[in-house]
């Protein structure tokens, strides 16, 4: 199915436009440079204070995982085609720097 030009240029201008609801959540927060490699792997692990063996274990997962081919069949929708994951435009965590971490009140993953 293809968009009418008057479908694309109204979602263009609804996404464009700002919030004009007036709810805003002001909250200082933490968030890993972009990217995933092991100095973010590093600071997820202090950000959930974590034990040295944890660390150590995720590090070993994160070598293992460099090892393994790309899937190919998760893919992005982008302009009607697909783009797979970017582990380097994308951010790995992102949490309130206020609160202590807590399993109850997970950090949030993979956010852009």
């Amino acid at each position: 199915m293809v968009a009418s030009i008057d479908t694309v240029q109204q979602v263009k201008e609804l996404t464009e436009e700002k919030y004009k609801y007036g709810f805003f959540t002001d909250i200082e927060s933490e968030t890993a440079p972009k990217g995933l490699n092991e100095d973010i792997v590093r600071f997820i692990s202090v950000k959930k204070n974590e034990p040295e063996w944890l660390l150590e274990w995720r590090l070993k997962a994160y070598r293992y995982w460099l090892t393994m081919p790309e899937p190919t069949w998760w893919r992005r929708p982008v302009n009607g085609g697909s783009m797979p994951a970017s582990w380097t435009r994308d951010r790995s965590i992102s949490m309130p720097s206020s609160m202590p971490y807590s399993p109850t009140r997970p950090c949030i993953g993979l956010s852009s």
